[in-house]
């Protein structure tokens, strides 16, 4: 994930060196740790951003669309020489008939079903022009998206057959208005780019938790939990394209990575004790986190002897910066020896003159 460096537990997955992060956190009272959250949730939510943009982006395209899209629809209208008289027997012969039709089906039977069909009977019934009928499509589509169902009806448990009911007052306003098609084949496209970010704005508004970014004001932490459940969701169904998926299953991945010092310790998985140069700076702090100091650690201890010189603090500081740098914590991992040892010195006193603790250990540049 572009953006942030991940803790050292993230990079390595390693079920021994995700158990000891928690004590390490423990050390840290330079909230270290926790600037690092903030750039790992600043980075994923700059991708989700991206899919997502601003209400201001969503709203110019829209606008564009009704821009290209509106004069097709007018000038079909215009063209359309039906009398009301004429527009109510189409209504009649081709939409009550679908609506009858699907009434008298095994589906006909829900109460879901009669109820949403009524509601369209009722409704169509009431246009008597192009124009009015087309108003009423919104109506339909608006009861088949459950936008209608805070009304106290559950019309979207019948989209099924709404859609049909809509494709059949399609067919009447364009054998009345030719070119209607047309303009809906021309909106169709245009909106799909705009379903996929409301989509993606829809995603967002799910993924956020109400912890707030330690760093960044105003800004919020996601929550992995929801980001999981948001997911399973789209695996179902979603306006967003795969490729907006797949990218943000790999921002979930990463989130997932993020929190695995949370799934528990391993039993058997000593890892983090078993790394000899590890424990030799751990051994200079205390045994209580990192156990003994193996004797064969202590005859090749000589290059680090420079640590005494810090307090307990300062070195506690220096691990914690070190374990959340991997490259080199990828270094304190390996097996104390005469050949690794003084160039992982050399790296931490570059590590401490960087952190500013140059006199304290007593190296200088």
């Amino acid at each position: 994930m572009p953006g942030y460096t991940p803790t050292t537990a993230q990079a390595s997955r390693d079920v021994g060196l995700i158990s000891a992060e928690t004590p390490i956190r423990a050390l840290d009272v330079t909230g270290k740790f926790a600037a690092q959250a903030s750039e790992a949730n600043k980075a994923r939510m700059s991708i989700i951003d991206r899919l997502a943009k601003d209400q201001d982006a969503v709203n110019l395209a829209v606008a564009n669309r009704e821009t290209a899209t509106a004069p097709m629809r007018e000038a079909a209208f215009a063209a359309s020489t039906q009398t009301p008289q004429q527009i109510q027997s189409a209504i009649s012969l081709v939409v009550n008939k679908q609506i009858d039709d699907i009434l008298a089906s095994d589906a006909g039977k829900r109460s879901t079903v009669i109820n949403a069909m009524n509601f369209a009977k009722n409704s169509v019934n009431r246009a008597d022009t192009v124009g009015s009928l087309y108003e009423v499509r919104k109506d339909l589509r608006a009861a088949a998206q459950g936008l209608l169902d805070k009304e106290g009806s559950a019309y979207s448990q019948a989209k099924g057959q709404l859609e049909k009911v809509i494709r059949s007052v399609d067919d009447v306003i364009d054998s009345s208005a030719p070119g209607y098609k047309d303009y809906l084949r021309v909106y169709a496209q245009r909106s799909k780019n705009i379903e996929k970010v409301e989509a993606a704005q829809g995603f967002r508004g799910k993924v956020l938790s109400t912890i707030p970014d330690p760093i960044n004001v105003g800004q919020f932490m996601l929550s992995q939990p929801k980001f999981v459940n948001a997911i399973r969701a789209t695996a179902k169904e979603t306006d967003m394209s795969q490729m907006q998926v797949k990218i943000l299953e790999r921002v979930g991945r990463d989130l997932d990575s993020g929190v695995l010092n949370k799934s528990g310790r391993v039993p058997g998985s000593d890892t983090f004790k078993n790394l000899s140069t590890a424990n030799v700076i751990g051994g200079i702090i205390g045994k209580q986190m990192f156990g003994e100091v193996p004797a064969a650690a202590n005859k090749v201890v000589a290059p680090l002897n420079w640590l005494y010189n810090g307090t307990d603090d300062q070195i506690r500081e220096l691990l914690v910066d070190s374990m959340l740098d991997p490259k080199l914590a990828a270094r304190l991992m390996s097996k104390a020896s005469t050949t690794n040892i003084e160039p992982i010195s050399k790296e931490l006193q570059r590590k401490a003159l960087n952190l500013g603790y140059g006199a304290a250990f007593g190296i200088t540049e």
